[in-house]
């Protein structure tokens, strides 16, 4: 789980809030993030009620485009209908409010696995995986969604993927 940042002043307390996740998160796990909102003084709860205080909407969304999942119509119609108070925050807005890497800013600083693997059509991902065994890179950290890589890993990953094209 990727740590918060030492207490930065804007980073404002979950004091009293019951979050509600929905949707694939991306830069954290569902268990890590649950611990976050324990830690920043929330609670979690796996169901949207009239209890809930705010609703996380994954950046990997819910599998089919466009769909909305059932908690969040749940919770737009408790905000519509109950005149209930359930704060719908995007991930990267939560990421930002408890002081963690927004998914963006993860792929901004390192190299997504995702990403070097359409980059690098040889490779595969059980190829990295191996790499990663035998101790040629190491990633600098394993999310929900993607595993990340540093940029002192691109030239063995390039080689290797060079090396695959020659035979």
């Amino acid at each position: 789980m990727p740590s918060p940042s030492p207490d930065p002043p804007d980073r404002p307390s979950l004091t009293g809030q019951l979050v509600v996740f929905t949707g694939k998160l991306s830069s954290l796990g569902r268990r890590d993030a649950r611990a976050l909102v324990a830690t920043l003084g929330g609670a979690t709860a796996d169901d949207v009620n009239a209890k809930t205080t705010m609703l996380v909407i994954g950046a990997e969304g819910f599998g089919v485009a466009g769909d909305k999942s059932n908690k969040l119509r749940r919770a737009e119609d408790l905000n519509a209908q109950h005149g209930a108070q359930v704060a719908i925050v995007t991930e990267d807005a939560f990421c930002r409010m408890a002081g963690v890497p927004t998914p963006d800013a993860l792929k901004r600083q390192y190299h997504a696995m995702r990403d070097l693997l359409a980059r690098y059509r040889l490779l595969r991902e059980d190829h990295l995986r191996y790499l990663t065994k035998c101790g040629i890179v190491r990633p600098v950290l394993r999310t929900n969604a993607d595993t990340f890589f540093a940029f002192q890993d691109l030239a063995a990953i390039k080689q290797v993927n060079d090396d695959m094209a020659s035979g």
